[in-house]
C-alpha cells in the first residue's frame, strides 16, 4: 500500500471477522488465513506456510530501497529460522546486500508471493521495477483508478456501473466561478444547504467540502483560503482542518462521529489520493490543475457514496465541484469520457 494510514485501515478491515473482505477470505481457504503486519514476520511459524493463507500487509517503501542495510525485511532474523529449515540452502535468493540469507524478503522470493500493489500507476520507476523483481512474485496484481496506457487492464469497472450498485455519487456538478472568493462562498452556500437536507436522512451523514490550495509560493496559499473562510465566509474555526505534509489535522481524527465538528478541509495535494471519506462531497479548486490524471485523482475524492446506499433527496446523489480558474474545466473536460461511460 502507498501510505501508512492505507496499511492500518486495510489491517483492521482484514482483521475484523465481520467484514466483508474478511468473510470472503474465509469463506475461500476454510477459515485458515492469518493476517500480519509486515512488522510481525517474526511470528510465522512454518506450520502457517503450509496450512494457512498468510497476508502481509506493508507499505510499499518497506521494501523499496537502493541499499537493503539496516532494513529488518532485509536482515537475518532467528525467529524465521525455523521456516528455513526444510529449504535447501542454494535456493535462498540473496535479495540483500549484508548477507542477511534467512530475512523475510529471501523467505518472500522462495515463497512466491501473490502481490497486490494499491495505487500502482506510482510505482513505474526503474527502483520500484528492481524492487519487486528481487521478491520473485508468481504475479502481480495492479490496483489504480489511472492505469497507464501500456498497461494489462485484466478487469474494469465503469462509472455507470459504480452508479447502479450505489457505490459512487454522479452527476458531479461542476460550477466555474470568477474569483477564489466567489468559489468559497458559494462553495459554503451549497454546503450548508446540503447538510441541512441530510437532516432528513435515516443514517447520519455530515457533508464535507475540501478546498484545494495553492503551495506556499503562490497567491491563494492554506492560511490565505482558512483566512476567508473565518472571516470571508463566518466559518466556525474548530469546523476547520488542514491536510498538508506538514500540517496533518486529520490524523486520529474520526470524521464519521456525530460529535466530529469538522465541515471544511483544505489542501494542496495530501488528498489527491489514498483518502477516503464518503461524507466529503464539494471539491473546491483554488489551484490550477493542468492534467487529466491529477483531476480525475481529486475528483476521486468526492465521488464515493455515504452508506454505499442511494440517498432520498436527489442532491445528495451527487457530488460537486467549484473552480475559480479556467485550467481545471478543461482537465475536467478531458475525462468527460470516464465520467459519463
Amino acid at each position: 500500500v502507498p501510505t501508512d494510514i492505507i496499511r492500518q485501515q486495510t489491517l483492521k478491515l482484514l482483521r475484523d471477522t465481520k467484514s466483508f473482505y474478511r468473510q470472503v477470505l474465509d469463506d475461500a481457504f476454510k477459515m485458515q488465513v492469518k493476517i500480519f503486519d509486515v512488522t510481525e514476520f517474526r511470528t510465522l511459524r512454518p506450520q502457517d506456510l503450509l496450512q494457512s493463507l498468510n497476508i502481509f500487509v506493508a507499505t510499499f517503501q518497506s521494501f523499496r530501497v537502493t541499499n537493503t542495510e539496516g532494513r529488518k525485511v532485509y536482515q537475518s532474523n532467528e525467529f524465521l529460522e525455523p521456516c528455513f529449515r526444510d529449504i535447501p540452502q542454494q535456493n535462498y535468493f540473496q535479495v540483500s546486500e549484508n548477507g542477511g540469507y534467512k530475512s523475510f524478503g529471501n523467505l518472500l522470493a522462495y515463497l512466491r508471493p501473490l502481490m497486490v500493489i494499491d495505487e500502482a500507476h506510482n510505482y513505474s520507476s526503474e527502483l520500484s521495477l528492481d524492487t519487486t523483481q528481487k521478491l520473485r512474485p508468481l504475479a502481480i496484481i495492479e490496483l489504480t483508478a489511472t492505469p497507464a496506457q501500456n498497461s494489462n487492464v485484466l478487469f474494469q469497472v465503469s462509472a455507470s456501473e459504480l452508479k447502479a450498485e450505489e457505490m459512487i455519487k454522479l452527476p458531479v456538478e461542476l460550477t466555474e466561478n470568477q474569483s477564489w472568493e466567489m468559489t468559497i462562498e458559494n462553495a459554503v452556500q451549497k454546503r450548508n444547504e446540503l447538510e441541512e437536507l441530510a437532516k432528513s436522512e435515516r443514517e447520519y451523514i455530515r457533508p464535507i467540502a475540501l478546498f484545494q490550495a495553492e503551495s506556499r509560493n503562490k497567491e491563494i496559499t492554506v492560511e490565505v483560503v482558512k483566512k476567508y473562510l473565518i472571516e470571508g465566509a463566518k466559518v466556525p474555526e474548530n469546523e476547520i482542518a488542514i491536510a498538508t505534509g506538514d500540517r496533518r489535522e486529520l490524523d486520529g481524527v474520526n470524521l464519521f462521529s456525530r460529535d466530529c465538528p469538522i465541515r471544511y478541509i483544505i489542501t494542496v495535494q495530501a488528498l489527491k489520493e489514498c483518502w477516503d471519506c464518503p461524507f466529503a462531497y464539494f471539491f473546491c479548486s483554488l489551484a490550477k490543475i493542468h492534467s487529466p490524471k491529477d483531476a480525475e485523482q481529486l475528483l476521486g475524492r468526492v465521488l464515493r457514496m455515504p452508506f454505499a446506499r442511494k440517498r432520498t433527496f436527489a442532491e445528495l446523489n451527487r457530488a460537486y465541484a467549484f473552480v475559480a480558474v479556467k485550467d481545471w474545466a478543461t482537465a475536467a473536460e478531458n475525462i468527460h469520457d470516464n465520467l459519463l461511460n
